[in-house]
């Protein structure tokens, strides 16, 4: 699934600018895994290792089965199957198991 995700490009819906504006001004939202298919993100999502981008901030996440939902499903599940030995993906965030992203409003 990672490499699926970190396979596919994603064309930008807004630049780097536009996108960082929409979110200094609080245009952005915590949106969860069931409601982020074709939502853009408004931070990037980095795996870390190997600490490179697989989303960058203004990207449209894509379909429900995007493999960038598919890969996040997945983290989830093991987070809350193996309590203690969750995953680091920079810009996504894990509280109580549950993943979300700020996407823009």
């Amino acid at each position: 699934m990672q490499d699926a995700a970190f396979s596919t490009l994603r064309v930008p819906v807004f630049t780097p600018s536009d996108n960082y504006s929409k979110l200094v001004h609080d245009e952005v939202e915590h949106v969860a895994i069931d409601k982020m298919a074709n939502r853009i993100v408004a931070t990037g999502w980095c795996r870390n290792p190997p600490g490179i981008p697989m989303l960058m901030p203004g990207e449209n996440i894509g379909d429900n089965d995007s493999p960038f939902l598919e890969y996040l499903r997945a983290l989830q599940a093991w987070d809350r199957r193996f309590p203690g030995f969750g995953h680091e993906t920079h810009g996504v965030e894990n509280k109580k198991w549950n993943i979300s992203v700020y996407c823009l409003k």
